[in-house]
């Protein structure tokens, strides 16, 4: 929007003396060409930080290497700021990792109260439970940090994946496990 408003006045400046018509012309020439601009810009930067997200994240392996291609065309990113809530539909669809932030991820029991259940930061994986064919609770997330960046993998993408690699598969029930025992032990502990 800044940009915008800035390249109106720069053309203000340029397009001083010419008629009306000619300024809005030149003008929504300018704009559109910008707003292109920005858009194909964003959209190459996207795929880097999603490739890159991917290919660090020990969950997203297997021996072939080739998974990593797949996870990355069918991922998207979401950018959040501080306080923001993420859908229950993207939850409810979508493997859910976050690429940049923290957020607070609470149990959502169906009465109007949110349990805190912990804070996932960088590369954490917010809705493990939708693996799950039937879920008891729902979880939901919000934004701590001034902005957070989410990446979402659709539930469908995912299961062929699944199928398809027994290695990914194995990665992903290690980390399941893993929750499930940091869990057994906070329990314990309380």
């Amino acid at each position: 929007m800044a940009k915008i408003y800035n390249l109106i006045l720069r053309q203000m400046l340029v397009y001083w003396n010419a008629d009306f018509k000619v300024f809005i012309e030149n003008v929504a020439k300018k704009i559109v060409l910008e707003i292109q601009t920005a858009q194909s810009a964003n959209v190459e930067d996207d795929n880097k930080i999603i490739l890159n997200f991917i290919s660090a994240n020990p969950i997203f392996q297997d021996e072939s290497g080739g998974t990593i291609r797949l996870f990355s065309n069918k991922a998207k990113l979401f950018r959040l700021f501080e306080g923001d809530r993420i859908e229950s539909e993207l939850m409810a669809n979508n493997l859910i990792f976050v690429v940049e932030g923290k957020l607070a991820r609470t149990l959502d029991t169906g009465d109007g109260w949110f349990n805190a259940l912990d804070i996932i930061s960088k590369d954490g994986w917010l809705n493990e439970t939708i693996l799950l064919p039937k879920q008891r609770a729902k979880i939901s997330a919000e934004v701590l940090t001034e902005q957070a960046t989410i990446m979402a993998i659709s539930y469908a993408d995912i299961d062929g994946i699944l199928k398809t690699s027994p290695q990914v598969t194995r990665t992903f029930m290690n980390h399941i496990l893993k929750q499930m025992e940091k869990y057994q032990i906070l329990w314990l502990q309380s």
